[in-house]
């Protein structure tokens, strides 16, 4: 299975995915890999065990998950005896953005407060995104461009502080691309707010405003020279047919092709991953590499079978949400303070948004 690069086949029977909880990891100790333990607060979730890690999931609506059978089943067949939480009230309707009165659907609108920061207009309500770092929105482009593209009429410093090492795609969109602090030649392509491992090639280093990489002549780049690439792992090309391909250990665009069980490195260019199964370079969003992510979780495809400008909530955080496009999750953020509803398919007060995780 692919999408977004990052497609993760887990083998349950779910409508809708809950997320990891990373506190939970313990319930899982002791049981049988691939198999479901109950969860210890609420009859409708429970979690798989896949290699001694819990991910969480919820059954659909009305059902209850039964240890004993496995499954999710009517609440009368489960063993579940936990005391079930109060029906909460139904919340008042969120009260639109006055921002995006009279403003087409989809249309993107200027902050007031930074240049970096923007925001979409939905069905009346504004939805808050983000420039990458040191890139500005440009109302009448209606879009994002370096500082030599458009100019900024607020106080630059406004402008959200650069990411953490630890999150260094926290506010890039899909598809960019920034530098690693450690070295010239080596980059990460961000998706989903996930960060990938690159490496330049023919001897280039990476440039973050041209996103590319390029001759060392033209980069600013002033990382001390990096250290040698460890020796790629020796047995890649163990039991690999002589001529097939096998990807890098590190990086998602480095690959080894094979002979006599013998790796002869290689890279892709131009942003491409190399993918085992197709054997050639191609679009990140059409191959699979492990080497990515803030977590050691495995990124669930949110987007499998779901229609194109569908919402789904995201398993990992309430306050972001993914819009589906041909299959492929764009994360979106909410404004500050607001939840993404699942239900209602909308950002709300937070105060007003169960948010299960």
């Amino acid at each position: 299975m692919k999408g977004c690069g990052i497609a993760v086949a887990i083998l349950v029977s779910v409508l809708q995915c809950g997320a990891e909880n990373r506190d939970v990891n313990n319930i899982c100790l002791g049981a049988p890999n691939l198999s479901y333990v109950a969860s210890l607060i609420s009859c409708s979730y429970y979690y798989a065990c896949i290699d001694g890690v819990a991910y969480g999931y919820s059954c659909e609506e009305g059902k209850w998950f039964s240890t004993e059978l496995q499954s999710c089943v009517h609440p009368e067949d489960s063993d579940c005896d936990i005391e079930q939480p109060p029906e909460l009230p139904t919340p008042p309707p969120p009260t639109p953005s006055p921002m995006c009165d009279d403003v087409p659907d989809f249309s993107y609108l200027p902050s007031t407060e930074s240049c970096q920061i923007y925001y979409q207009c939905i069905d009346g309500f504004a939805y808050r995104l983000s420039c990458p770092a040191y890139y500005w929105f440009n109302v009448t482009a209606q879009r994002c461009g370096n500082r030599y593209e458009f100019d900024c009429d607020l106080d630059t410093t406004t402008s959200v502080p650069p990411t953490t090492p630890a999150n260094r795609c926290a506010f890039e969109p899909n598809f960019g691309l920034v530098e690693n602090p450690s070295f010239c030649d080596r980059f990460f392509f961000c998706m989903s707010g996930m960060e990938f491992p690159m490496i330049c090639w023919n001897e280039l280093v990476f440039d973050y405003e041209k996103q590319t990489c390029v001759s060392p002549d033209q980069s600013d780049c002033d990382v001390t020279e990096p250290t040698p690439s460890p020796e790629p792992e020796p047995n890649l090309c163990e039991n690999v047919d002589d001529g097939q391909s096998v990807l890098d250990s590190r990086y998602c665009n480095q690959y080894l092709t094979c002979q006599n069980e013998i790796g002869v490195s290689a890279v892709c260019t131009d942003g491409l991953w190399f993918d085992q199964d197709q054997q050639e370079c191609v679009h990140p969003i059409d191959a699979y590499c492990p080497h990515g992510g803030n977590s050691a979780s495995p990124t669930p495809d949110v987007c499998i079978g779901i229609e194109d400008g569908a919402f789904v909530a995201s398993p990992y955080d309430c306050d972001s949400y993914y819009v589906c496009a041909n299959e492929v999750a764009y994360r979106l953020f909410c404004p500050p303070k607001q939840h993404f509803d699942a239900d209602r398919n909308m950002c709300d007060d937070s105060s007003l948004v169960v948010c299960p995780l």
